[in-house]
């Protein structure tokens, strides 16, 4: 039997568990994500794997927002991207197959979100349009309306 002190720091530091009272250690042995292929990490990531979150996410932001930098041209419209491109990739990480890399599926679904989020930015107008060239555009927009609305009700 473990000494109270003891069952406490190990309770605090996660490494176990207590059943209906009876402290119970669980071991877990050390992965090397490192040298796991994409396969196995994408079954990680499937399994809610922190660490293998932690590891691809890092192993591929840069790439991801740079793709979608050269798409949209707008640091905060492609951070949103990627971050909406991971959401989608691990909620879909189960039918990774593997024919490609994981990085590669992960940058094709950045640029698919950051090429939606550009249609949708140039169905609603304006908001496509770089913002300093916003600023320069909106009020002769905002003029011609003024205009058009006087001589619709003159005449």
């Amino acid at each position: 039997m473990l000494p109270e002190s003891s069952v406490r720091e190990l309770l605090r530091a996660g490494s176990i568990e207590s059943i209906e009272g009876e402290p119970r250690v669980t071991i877990q042995p050390k992965l090397d994500y490192q040298s796991f292929d994409d396969l196995a990490l994408a079954r990680l990531i499937a399994a809610r794997d922190p660490a293998a979150v932690r590891l691809v996410t890092k192993r591929n932001n840069q790439r991801l927002l740079r793709a979608a930098w050269s798409i949209l041209k707008n640091r905060a419209e492609s951070e949103d991207v990627v971050q909406s491109a991971y959401l989608r990739a691990f909620a879909q990480i189960a039918t990774f197959e593997g024919r490609s890399t994981l990085s590669t599926w992960l940058t094709r679904i950045a640029i698919n979100e950051a090429l939606g989020r550009r249609r949708a930015g140039q169905r609603r107008g304006l908001a496509a349009i770089q913002p300093r060239q916003a600023a320069r555009i909106a009020p002769r927009k905002a003029e011609f309306a003024r205009c058009f609305r006087r001589r619709a009700w003159s005449a």
